[in-house]
């Protein structure tokens, strides 16, 4: 094989010069891109960390709502409880009671005459509440508090 003259060499040198500086070239670009594409990621990560610990704080006061709610429900159960079994106990006994604010009243008697109203019975005067709050706050002799 003949040897390559100077400018042959030259020429070739140049050629893959300029191959290398295209190469470097493209390599720079694709780094720079992958240097975006890293600080997109980064941003999406810190995103999803920000969303993460806001999801935490939900879930964290959500469960602190359910368990005051779970309080309040078992108090609810046991003053209920509580009311059911006197009422249990009254009706054992023919004891007709009512129950306002908190207040326990016995009521004695079966039927009465209310002015304004009529002859009424225990049930229809039991099941009228704005009735039954207005006798009581009257003091009516038939509605005696047992508490």
């Amino acid at each position: 094989m003949a040897e390559k003259t100077l400018e042959q060499k030259i020429e070739i040198l140049e050629t893959e010069n300029k191959s290398a500086s295209e190469t470097i070239k493209t390599l720079q670009k694709d780094l720079k891109e992958s240097g975006d594409l890293l600080n997109k990621n980064s941003e999406t990560i810190q995103g999803l960390e920000e969303n993460l610990k806001e999801s935490g704080d939900f879930l964290i006061k959500a469960n602190d709502l359910y368990n005051e709610l779970l309080k309040e429900s078992s108090t609810q159960i046991e003053s209920l409880s509580q009311e059911l079994n006197s009422a249990k106990n009254d009706n054992a006994n023919s004891i007709v009671t009512a129950t306002h604010d908190g207040v326990k009243y016995r009521v004695l008697g079966k039927k009465f005459i209310i002015p304004g109203e009529g002859e009424l019975t225990v049930d229809q005067i039991l099941k009228n509440k704005p009735l039954l709050k207005s006798l009581i706050k009257q003091g009516v002799g038939f509605l005696v508090p047992t508490e």
